[in-house]
């Protein structure tokens, strides 16, 4: 049994817009020698606070290399579902 070696590497950053929107953008790429696959796109987005627990996204996704996806269009959601508090556990 052959064991594949891949390798990721992403650039990220985010900003905030006006209240609760905001906007990010990441460049990614991920390396696979081993089938001579190397697939680089980049990824802009807003996302927008409905609560302090829930947030919603949308993104823009585009491929910069051959073996890259053409584009997609990725829409979700984030939820906490724990508690969020200033004190640590132990206090």
């Amino acid at each position: 049994m052959k064991t594949t070696l891949e390798h990721s590497v992403a650039l990220a950053g985010s900003a905030g817009l006006y209240r609760s929107l905001g906007a990010f953008g990441e460049v990614a790429g991920v390396f696979n020698d081993d089938i001579h696959q190397n697939s680089v796109f980049t990824t802009l987005g807003l996302a927008f606070g409905v609560s302090s627990s829930l947030v919603f996204d949308v993104a823009f996704v585009a491929g910069l290399s051959e073996d890259a996806p053409d584009f997609q269009l990725l829409v979700g959601f984030t939820a906490n579902l724990g508690r969020i508090s200033g004190r640590s556990a132990g206090d």
